[in-house]
């Protein structure tokens, strides 16, 4: 588990609230909005030292603001609060802030919108701008760390490849579904990348919301916050049919990224979309396939345009029908992830929040495996599959099948497919809690089950014992990892009609879940 450290706010007298107040004094101003900083904001953090820490902070606002929280006199992440209920907040303190420092000095700064009128502006100088903090908690991951370096690699190096974290599917209040509620574009784009960190985010409002002027702005945006080796953006949109589904389209490059929505007459089916994207640096994803309002239609499928779909986001798990985490009685069975591929169609996972109402990062992450934080790297891992999916936890995971990495496809002979059995399976999984469970999809059945009950959680028996007992004290319960062969039966008959395809399924004990892109072995 990750080390905590609680703050304690607040006495026993009391709610156990902090209430920050204070009044404008004019420390600056620029044209409506001021800001305001009270000493009694300014506090002593606990931290570890020479490690990325994460703030968790929950707060109440009595007034519409934003709130800055700087560290060390530098600003590492910014908050909107609205009235209403206590919500949670998370802010990551990297390393470099923390560098041989037990404790960082946090400050909070609000900004609001200034009266116009100069009655309202007399009244709102006596009006405290009130902050409720009801929790501050620090959390850092040593063992993550300590683990991953325990751990041997893969008997097939990948170099110079790293793991990045994202949400491909964000919306804003440019989308008219449940606006406002979404947040503006700016908003979306700051919280992923301050709030919780992001890599890489893609704000996908409907085409049919936005129009070209949207369009541009959209563009626009996503070029502005687009930081290579920091922060990723994509320019993108959903494409929602009723008839068809729903498809979010990733573009390369702005400059090359028309708008094309499903209720124009030119652009209104699939084959007619594919028609002015094929020539295009451009990625579809299908998302909620199965989800009744938004069925999709899986007899269109474009291999080269298409090459993943969205297994989980807020509407719950498409991977097959009746599996945790999905409402069944708002699915409709055929429709499903585990439906596609067995039509034959590779398609490499991915997750998001779709972001209505929700912040993004909140209900689905996508870790692609990349060489570099850029643009370009992140979409060839894409089309790659180079890729896999969460319901939100960032739960590391390494997958290959004979030395071939997740989203591969393996062309073989029917001579060639009998030589890939028995399977030489590697994984490597470290959990952000306990883990309940991995497990080995062959053509949509488990094949082999690993869990943590089992003889020291499945850690090679190498590492154990050249590492003793007490490092993995407490940890080995976080900890799936194993090199073996594993002789499974080679069907030839269902194998000759669209291949075998294997994926990882993993479970934690607080739910969570992630699932790897699948490993084809095709006939040729």
């Amino acid at each position: 588990m990750a080390e905590e450290k609680i703050i304690q706010i607040g006495n026993p007298q009391d709610d156990g609230d902090l209430l920050i107040s204070g009044f404008y004094r004019g420390m600056e101003y620029k044209g409506k909005l001021g800001r305001w900083l009270s000493k009694v904001a300014v506090m002593k953090l606990p931290v570890w030292p020479d490690i990325d820490n994460l703030l968790i902070m929950e707060a109440l606002s009595i007034d519409d603001q934003k709130v800055h929280i700087v560290i060390n006199g530098q600003e590492v992440g910014t908050i909107t609060l609205t009235p209403g209920d206590w919500e949670s907040y998370q802010i990551h303190l990297p390393a470099e802030l923390c560098r041989d420092r037990d404790t960082v000095e946090m400050r909070i700064e609000s900004e609001v919108e200034l009266p116009r009128s100069r009655e309202q502006r007399i009244k709102w100088y006596f009006h405290p701008m009130c902050l409720n903090i009801s929790k501050l908690v620090i959390r850092a991951d040593r063992e993550k760390e300590a683990l991953t370096s325990a751990l041997p690699s893969s008997i097939e190096e990948t170099p110079h490849y790293h793991v990045y974290w994202g949400d491909p599917h964000v919306h804003t209040n440019m989308s008219l579904c449940d606006v406002p509620a979404s947040g503006s574009v700016d908003e979306n784009y700051r919280y992923a990348r301050e709030a919780v960190k992001l890599d890489f985010i893609a704000i996908t409002d409907h085409a049919e919301d936005i129009f070209e002027d949207g369009w541009e702005f959209l563009k626009e945006k996503a070029e502005e916050y687009y930081e290579p080796g920091k922060f990723v953006t994509f320019p993108a949109y959903e494409w929602s049919s009723e008839f068809y589904g729903h498809r979010n389209i990733y573009f390369l490059n702005s400059d090359d990224a028309p708008l094309y929505d499903s209720v124009r007459l030119e652009s209104d089916t699939p084959p007619k979309l594919w028609s002015y994207l094929e020539e295009k640096e451009v990625i579809l994803i299908p998302h909620h396939p199965a989800r009744l309002e938004y069925l999709f239609n899986w007899d269109y499928h474009h291999p080269k345009l298409e090459p993943l779909v969205e297994i989980f986001s807020k509407w719950g798990n498409s991977e097959y029908y009746g599996a945790p985490l999905q409402e069944t009685t708002k699915v409709r069975p055929g429709s499903f992830v585990q439906d596609a591929l067995a039509r034959g169609y590779h398609l490499g996972f991915v997750a998001g929040s779709d972001g209505h109402v929700i912040k993004p990062g909140s209900r689905g992450l996508t870790a692609v495996i990349a060489e570099e934080l850029t643009r370009e790297s992140i979409f060839r891992a894409f089309q790659a599959r180079r890729c896999y999916a969460t319901t939100g936890a960032r739960i590391y995971i390494e997958f290959r099948i004979n030395g071939h990495q997740m989203g591969e496809i393996v062309p073989c002979t029917q001579y060639s497919m009998e030589k890939q059995y028995p399977l030489r399976v590697f994984a490597k999984v470290i959990g952000t809690t306990d883990l309940e469970k991995v497990e080995l999809i062959e053509n949509g059945r488990v094949i082999f089950s690993m869990d943590t009950s089992s003889h020291h959680g499945y850690i090679w028996k190498e590492v154990y014992q050249s590492h003793g007992p007490e490092a993995f004290q407490g940890r080995a319960s976080r900890v799936i990892a194993f090199d073996q062969s594993i002789d499974v039966y080679y069907d030839p008959y269902f194998t000759a009609r669209i291949g075998a395809y294997y994926y990882l399924r993993v479970t934690q004990t607080d739910r969570h879940m992630a699932w790897t892109s699948p490993i084809w072995f095709v006939l040729i």
